[in-house]
């Protein structure tokens, strides 16, 4: 061999990028004769790794390159020679060229660092960077330094992804300072942070109500492990909010929010009118989020979207908690209209101004075959579950063929779980409870008309099966439940414990025969149809509904002036006249 060793190396310095920065990461290198193709075997040249003892082992090529960036043998950092001269040529993971060198020996190193930065430097510079799999805003000049405005270079990233062959934008190191723009994210693109502690804060309120900060319109995009920060200025109004965090647009499918933190009150002093999300479309996902501060934690429509495990509050029962009217900004923890086939799962809407969870026909949408399951929902102003009918039922105005089931409500002000005009419905196996608690955040201010489970709306709320369900009451409480409406199957499943009154129905006639009621008690008066001498001194009436079957007990006290008569009594049986003779002899 030789006395001249060449090293094998980049002819110039390794550098980073404020993020870690990985060169050409899992790509390979070619060595050849100058000015030749050296990943042409026939170009190729030998090259040797200088063992700790100074040996040298030739060895094939491509020589790889690690994730760091560096040159490895075996998976170790090795020193690589040739004896000669040579070009070289270094591609990424994906076979890409990303540098050749037609003769190492020509290169002045300086000049090459200095292109190199102005390649990287280009508007367009992230193509350059093989392997690393993802862009930042930093390489499009974002500072993240708190006081510096970052929007356009975070546009720039997005708008590098929406055309490179990289679709993720990585906002892991921190919080983005940001003017009130739109980030409209394009179908593909992820921006993924690393939890709370990163992600954009928006200071200055938006001058017109309606701002978008996020825009997801296409397909399969992600917003996830990030913070939204903005600031309303305590404007809007809840027919015209002044802000959205994120809207998923109806043209949106398969696009999702998972692990965001949004709040929509930042270095405010006073709360305007917001949503976190606005979700519609088909087939998007809002999962593992925390919205505080807006006036309602999501607002949706659409069909197969997903709420999931996510928890909602705007902290109105406990930074406000006087008597609640529209003009305030805090509304429900989540509220739904004309939304088909979604699944809501999972999810804690808490101390919200109104419900926790709202889902209606909204005067001019059809709410159908949704599922709502294990929600916890307490301390909200209005009611823990709120379905039903604004307006008048019509084809295109109802709710119908919900589940809802393994809820958890608790300590709401209103009614915990109501169904006006909810019909054909399930409703199971969830929790109700009303607690001492109730008397602390509500004193004065408590509903004279709550119950545990409320049924409204007659001509509408029809078809339901209630079972299973637990509900438990202070003995103060003005309703236990109160059902009304016809077709239901009121299962003997269900556990009442404790209100003033349990209203099952208000006639003998919807409970025995236009509902089937598998168990109830009640009471009635016997009286005297026919006979003459008589005088019914005391009567008393009960009924026993269960399994299908009524059973009666009769007690008269009955007193007679004049020869045996015939006394008879009547009781409805599902509907049918019974009439029972019972002998009466003279006193």
């Amino acid at each position: 061999m030789t006395d001249t060793n060449y090293l094998v190396s980049t002819p110039v310095t390794p550098f980073s990028t404020p993020r870690s920065f990985k060169s050409v990461a899992h790509g390979k290198i070619y060595i050849g004769s100058p000015d030749t193709d050296p990943v042409n075997p026939a170009n190729q040249i030998p090259v040797y790794v200088v063992n700790e003892d100074s040996s040298e082992v030739r060895i094939s090529q491509p020589i790889t390159i690690n994730a760091g960036g560096f040159p490895v043998y075996n998976g170790q950092i090795m020193k690589f020679i040739t004896k000669q001269n040579f070009s070289m040529a270094v591609y990424d993971a994906y076979g890409v060229q990303q540098f050749y060198w037609p003769d190492i020996s020509k290169i002045d190193p300086s000049s090459v660092f200095n292109l190199l930065l102005n390649m990287l430097g280009a508007d367009d510079g992230a193509k350059y960077i093989g392997g690393l799999g993802f862009l930042t805003p930093e390489m499009f000049g974002a500072k993240r330094d708190g006081v510096s405005d970052d929007s356009e270079a975070v546009q720039l990233a997005i708008y590098r992804a929406s055309i490179g062959p990289t679709k993720i934008i990585w906002v892991g190191g921190g919080k983005y300072l940001c003017s009130p723009v739109n980030f409209n994210i394009p179908s593909g693109v992820s921006i993924i942070g690393g939890g709370a502690g990163s992600g954009f804060i928006f200071p200055t309120p938006p001058s017109s109500a309606m701002h978008e900060f996020f825009t997801l319109a296409g397909n399969g995009s992600l917003l996830k492990d990030f913070s939204i920060q903005f600031n309303t200025g305590g404007l809007g109004s809840i027919g015209a909010v002044q802000a959205y965090g994120v809207w998923f647009k109806d043209t949106a499918t398969n696009c999702r929010a998972e692990g965001l933190t949004i709040d929509g009150k930042y270095s405010d002093t006073v709360m305007g009118f917001s949503n976190g999300f606005r979700l519609t479309g088909q087939d998007n996902t809002v999962r593992n989020c925390i919205v505080t501060h807006c006036s309602m934690g999501v607002t949706v429509r659409g069909t197969r979207l997903s709420i999931l495990d996510s928890h909602f509050d705007n902290g109105y029962t406990t930074e406000d908690g006087t008597v609640w009217t529209s003009s305030k900004p805090q509304w429900d923890g989540i509220a739904c209209e004309g939304i088909l086939d979604c699944l809501i799962s999972g999810n804690t809407c808490t101390n919200n101004g109104q419900s926790g969870i709202y889902i209606g026909g909204g005067g001019a949408g059809y709410s159908s075959g949704n599922i709502i399951t294990n929600n916890r929902c307490f301390h909200n102003w209005n009611r823990g579950i709120d379905t039903g009918i604004s307006g008048t039922q019509s084809t295109t105005n109802d709710v119908t063929n919900f589940t809802i089931s393994d809820n958890h409500l608790r300590d709401n002000r209103e009614t915990q779980l109501w169904l006006y005009g909810t019909n054909n419905s399930r409703i199971s196996n969830n929790s109700v409870f009303e607690t001492s608690e109730y008397n602390t955040l509500f004193g004065t201010q408590a509903s004279a008309t709550r119950a545990g489970i409320a049924l409204g709306l007659s001509s509408a709320c029809v078809n339901n099966v209630i079972e299973g369900n637990t509900v438990i009451v202070q003995s103060t409480t003005p309703y236990s439940v109160v059902y009304n409406g016809t077709g239901h199957k009121i299962s003997a499943s269900n556990r009442i414990l404790g209100g003033q009154t349990t209203y099952i129905f208000g006639t003998d006639a919807l409970r025995l025969y236009f509902n089937n009621v598998e168990f109830y008690q009640g009471t009635f008066s016997p009286q005297l149809i026919v006979g003459s001498g008589l005088t019914l001194s005391s009567s008393t009436g009960r009924y026993t509904i269960k399994s299908g079957r009524v059973n009666f007990d009769i007690s008269l006290t009955i007193t007679a002036s004049s020869p045996t008569v015939s006394v008879n009594h009547r009781i409805y049986s599902r509907g049918i006249i019974c009439i029972s003779t019972r002998q009466i002899l003279q006193r």
